[in-house]
């Protein structure tokens, strides 16, 4: 266990310059502390919407699995049906007129880690989905109050970016916890 203490633990951060369609259009800055990370833990982030030339009116965070079967005799368009996604954790909030966003997503400590064999690979990985405009927002200043009208119609544009995560077992006392047939030594004297 020493092993994934080490192997899980924040060196340091990482940092992802997000655009759409082009280098030039960026739409946040997000920032993950780690990737690797043990079952019950959070992944935690942070989006920086700052310096973005493309407003991002939401976007959505998901934690979820991806159970590739590994099959030789199968050709390659074959094999691409055979992936299993399976949603975890979600979060999507309104960052409209927000210069940034934190969120936070579990990982559930009854899930199965990242691991790979002859005739299967389950990986996990981290999504996001992006709803853009290219329409700026008009915000008036009026001293230090600023204000602004919704516009009508509002034409998005969507896109999703993922990266992977490195999902390792969590201490055999941490599972313990969740199983009710677990013996429970505490007691108490009155």
């Amino acid at each position: 266990m020493s092993t994934v203490d080490d192997l899980t633990q924040a060196r340091k951060s990482l940092a992802f310059a997000l655009t759409h369609n082009s280098s030039s259009s960026r739409v946040a800055l997000l920032t993950l502390p780690k990737k690797a990370y043990k079952l019950g833990d959070d992944v935690c982030g942070f989006l920086d919407f700052t310096s973005a030339t493309t407003p991002c009116v939401q976007y959505s965070a998901t934690i979820e699995t991806e159970e590739h079967l590994i099959d030789a005799d199968v050709e390659d368009a074959e094999n691409s049906r055979k992936k299993l996604v399976k949603v975890h954790c979600q979060t999507a909030p309104i960052c409209t007129f927000s210069p940034d966003s934190c969120f936070r997503l579990s990982i559930p400590l009854t899930a199965t880690p990242t691991f790979s064999t002859d005739s299967v690979q389950l990986k996990w990985r981290i999504r996001f989905v992006f709803v853009v405009t290219e329409q700026p927002y008009n915000v008036h200043l009026n001293g230090d109050l600023a204000s602004s009208a919704a516009p009508i119609d509002v034409p998005v544009e969507s896109f999703s970016w993922s990266t992977d995560l490195l999902v390792l077992p969590c201490k055999p006392q941490n599972a313990a916890l969740l199983d009710n047939s677990f013996p429970n030594r505490i007691s108490m004297t009155v």
